[in-house]
């Protein structure tokens, strides 16, 4: 029996360590309580943008490392489409470019989710990598509940 705890749920792909257990745990919660599952890939131009202002990156790198980083991004969320597909899940699909955490968070609150779906991260991994540092700061901002799921490397 479905139980209805959630209309929209936001999956958050950002390429990170554990992902794809969260996109696992995602869609079954979404087909479980009959909830709608955005699912937000995201790509980091905040990062590449600094990468080039300090000269370690020059233009030609940062635009080819952005179209690496939307390809995967658009192989991630075709990936979750036919997860969700087959369990019988609407998704909504979004492509967010930026600051990871202040575009989760925007386009989280812009469509009305109260249930943001991230991949786990160890705390020694925050001052040294950017992803779990995202992830901390969508943890810390959301405006709604936040699942973190913990994947079997973490």
């Amino acid at each position: 029996m479905a139980v209805e705890l959630f209309r929209n749920i936001m999956l958050v792909m950002d390429g990170g360590e554990g992902c794809m257990e969260a996109a696992r745990v995602a869609v079954e919660l979404a087909r479980e309580s009959r909830s709608k599952l955005h699912v937000a890939a995201t790509v980091d131009t905040e990062t590449l943008t600094r990468l080039l202002q300090r000269h370690i990156l020059v233009e030609d790198e940062r635009i080819s490392f952005q179209r690496e980083l939307e390809h995967d991004a658009e192989r991630y969320l075709k990936h979750v489409e036919q997860l969700a597909k087959s369990a019988g899940v609407e998704t909504v699909p979004c492509l967010l470019r930026g600051s990871i955490h202040q575009t989760v968070l925007h386009e989280a609150e812009s469509r009305k989710v109260e249930l943001i779906v991230l991949g786990g991260w160890m705390h020694s991994m925050l001052k040294r990598e950017i992803i779990p540092r995202e992830r901390q700061m969508i943890l810390d901002g959301a405006h709604c509940n936040v699942l973190v799921v913990k994947g079997t490397a973490e």
